[in-house]
């Protein structure tokens, strides 16, 4: 009975900090997407001039994905698999409605362009990547979400 318990507790423990990440990681990219710097200007990795905010969105990827592996539960992975691939996907939409909003004169609209290009080239490069690779699977797959699946670790 004491390791049932025991168990119950670390999976709520580990379920409300997926709460936690999913909350944090939403509220920091919509800080990103409102912030008024989030057009500055930077460049990428393949030369090209990308707004601030897709930088620091790919960051945000990134540093999800770095937590996931000290996570001991496969199915508690999965879902911050899903949790990355849902952030990208915001993000991407979020571009998408930029562009439709700007007019092709306006300076950012090509800088949103670029980003839309570059986070693709990103996403293609990451594809090679163990850890990326398991979350697409996921994504495709989607054989289970992440409230079933965590309801044996309760």
């Amino acid at each position: 009975a004491v390791v049932s318990t025991q168990s119950g507790h670390y999976g709520r423990g580990l379920k409300r900090w997926l709460q936690l990440e999913t909350i944090s990681a939403f509220e920091f990219l919509t800080n990103i997407q409102s912030d008024n710097d989030k057009f500055d200007r930077r460049n990428s990795s393949y030369n090209y001039e990308i707004p601030l905010m897709t930088v620091r969105m790919l960051t945000l990827v990134k540093a999800t994905g770095e937590r996931v592996h000290s996570i001991p539960s496969s199915a508690l992975n999965n879902c911050f698999y899903t949790l990355q691939a849902d952030i990208l996907k915001e993000h991407l939409i979020f571009l998408t409605e930029s562009v439709k909003k700007l007019g092709y004169n306006d300076e950012k609209y090509l800088l949103v362009i670029n980003s839309v290009v570059y986070v693709l080239m990103v996403i293609e490069e990451w594809s090679f990547d163990t850890h990326f690779i398991k979350i697409s699977r996921f994504k495709k797959e989607k054989s289970t979400d992440c409230d079933s699946a965590l309801i044996p670790l309760l």
